[in-house]
C-alpha cells in the first residue's frame, strides 16, 4: 500500500488522489519510500528485496522505492494508493532537488528499470521534471548528467 503524508502543521506534503485506486506502472512514480507498508509474507513469497544500490547511502542516492515497487508489480504483486493519513513529517525530501548528483542518480535509476530504453526515459523524465531542475540545468545537461549515471549502473552492474 501506499499512503498519505502530512507535515508537522497537517498539511499535505504533496498533492494526493482523495479516492483509492490500484497501482501501474506509472502511478508508482509518485509514491515516496515513507509512504509504503508493505505485507512480510508477500514480499518473501515473491522473493522481492530492495536494490541496495539505491537510496540514502548508496552508490545511488535516489530510487529505491521505484525500482522496489516496479519489480513488485512485474513479479505479480498488487499495489493500491489508500487515501489515509500514515505518518508526519517536514516538509523535505531527498527525491525533490532535481540538481546534478540527482540527475545522475535518476539516470542510474532509469538505467536500472529500464535498461536499453533508459535513454528514451530519461529524455521524457528531463522534459517532463524542466522547471524542477536545479541551478540553471538545461534538458540537455540533464541529459548528459543522466547518461553518466546509466554509465556508473552499468559498471556497478
Amino acid at each position: 500500500l501506499s499512503m498519505k503524508i502530512e507535515t508537522p502543521e497537517g498539511t499535505p506534503f504533496k498533492s494526493y488522489a482523495s479516492a483509492a485506486y490500484r497501482h501501474t506502472l506509472r502511478s508508482i512514480a509518485r509514491v515516496s519510500s515513507i509512504e509504503m507498508l508493505m505485507r512480510t509474507k508477500a514480499v518473501q513469497s515473491l522473493s522481492l528485496k530492495f536494490d541496495e544500490r539505491f537510496g540514502l547511502g548508496a552508490p545511488f542516492a535516489t530510487g529505491e522505492e521505484f525500482i522496489f515497487l516496479h519489480d513488485a508489480l512485474r513479479a505479480g504483486a498488487r499495489a493500491y494508493y489508500v487515501p489515509t493519513v500514515i505518518s508526519i513529517h517536514p516538509l523535505m525530501s531527498s527525491g525533490k532537488i532535481l540538481d546534478a548528483p540527482q540527475c545522475v542518480n535518476k539516470g542510474a535509476m532509469l538505467a536500472r528499470v529500464y535498461g536499453r530504453w533508459s535513454g528514451l526515459y530519461s529524455f521524457a523524465f528531463a522534459w517532463k521534471k524542466r522547471k524542477a531542475l536545479a541551478n540553471g540545468i538545461t534538458v540537455r545537461q540533464a541529459m548528459h548528467l543522466m547518461a553518466t549515471g546509466r554509465k556508473q549502473f552499468r559498471a556497478h552492474d
